[in-house]
């Protein structure tokens, strides 16, 4: 693979190729529990910065990063009733991102001025935005998931991320000391992979089930994990923050909940980026043991992280077992190519209210 090659998909900022094809997807900024009525926060998703705030009706919006009067931070603002104002001079913006209120200017001037805006939407426990061009998609019926949402920041490009979740063969190796040891999937399993009307399933073949991971292009992926003591059933997405760095987002449901009710719990009461950073950071530098680390996320965090900031894909020899990170490429080139040359209709939007159904038809 080409340095070109590679950079047409771990590339995503507002001017490129792939980041202007992952803004035609809804995609998760933010876990719907981690903003609060009344309050902003600053998020940065595909190299590019937003606010994110909750009204005091407790409807999300997404609105530009800065106020248009001197460019300070509209995230550091109060929010009243659905709107927000800029801290520095009182300006006030409505969700459409016009301005409606400038405290110390007469009024007509407030009529001219107005930020980005972009739609918003919350499901399974995750914000959703969507930053391309109107107008927008339907979102997706997702699968019937959300009891427990869920994220984390991985230091490295997104696509690795991705690629991880369709290399199920890695279990056997990299989660054999984890809750995961016993799951239907552990063992080394025949893989196949075909495309679909959503992006493509992969089939592990063991000797005693076929276990199914279903990626949803372009950046997502549902499976359902069985273990002795109950069932995850999982939808990952994978989101750029940069090109160096990337949210990890889950939203599961399991059978018996009250395991789900615990790992919650456990949850918000960790700061995640900064412990998983940390973490990781102690395994990469020698300082704590591989074999030490017990939690299947931080695993894979560390397996991410070790190819590099971005990996190298000329150096790498796939094999037989690499079918889904094989088929996760061609599909992403094949698609990319299609939209530079100007395709007008994006192919996989079209799964937008069938996601669900046709997930189950493929098994």
């Amino acid at each position: 693979m080409t340095e070109e090659g590679n950079s047409e998909f771990v590339k995503t900022g507002p001017t490129t190729i792939a980041g202007l094809y992952l803004r035609r997807y809804w995609q998760p900024i933010s876990l719907s529990r981690d903003i609060r009525r009344g309050h902003a926060v600053r998020v940065r998703i595909m190299s590019e910065d937003f606010t994110l705030y909750r009204d005091e009706a407790g409807a999300a919006h997404v609105v530009g990063p800065r106020c248009p009067h001197r460019n300070a931070l509209l995230s550091l603002g109060p929010v009243k009733g659905d709107t927000i104002a800029c801290a520095y001079h009182g300006w006030r913006f409505a969700p459409s991102g016009q301005c409606v209120e400038q405290p110390a200017e007469p009024r007509p001037f407030c009529d001219k001025i107005r930020v980005a805006s972009y739609p918003t939407i919350e499901a399974v426990g995750l914000i959703f935005v969507y930053l391309g061009p109107s107008p927008a998609p339907a979102l997706p019926k997702w699968p019937d998931v959300g009891d427990f949402p869920y994220r984390h920041r991985i230091d490295c490009n997104y696509f690795q991320s991705a690629e991880n979740i369709v290399d199920d063969v890695h279990l056997m190796f990299a989660h054999r000391n984890s809750l995961l040891s016993t799951s239907n999937r552990m063992g080394i399993p025949q893989v196949s992979a075909s495309e679909t009307a959503f992006g493509f399933t992969l089939e592990l073949r063991h000797q005693q089930s076929t276990e199914k991971n279903h990626f949803i292009m372009p950046n997502a992926c549902y499976l359902v994990d069985r273990h002795s003591w109950g069932t995850f059933r999982i939808l990952f997405f994978y989101v750029p923050i940069d090109d160096t760095h990337h949210n990890h987002f889950f939203s599961l449901s399991l059978r018996p909940r009250v395991i789900g009710r615990l790992m919650s719990m456990l949850a918000r009461r960790r700061n995640t980026d900064e412990w998983y950073t940390r973490a990781a950071t102690k395994v990469l530098s020698g300082k704590r043991s591989m074999r030490r680390v017990f939690s299947p996320r931080l695993q894979d965090t560390v397996m991410c992280m070790s190819q590099g900031e971005i990996v190298d894909r000329n150096l790498e020899h796939l094999g037989s077992t690499d079918a889904g990170v094989i088929l996760l490429r061609q599909i992403w080139k094949r698609e990319l190519r299609r939209f530079a040359e100007g395709e007008p209709n994006i192919k996989y939007q079209g799964f937008a209210t069938d996601l669900a159904n046709l997930i189950n038809q493929a098994g």
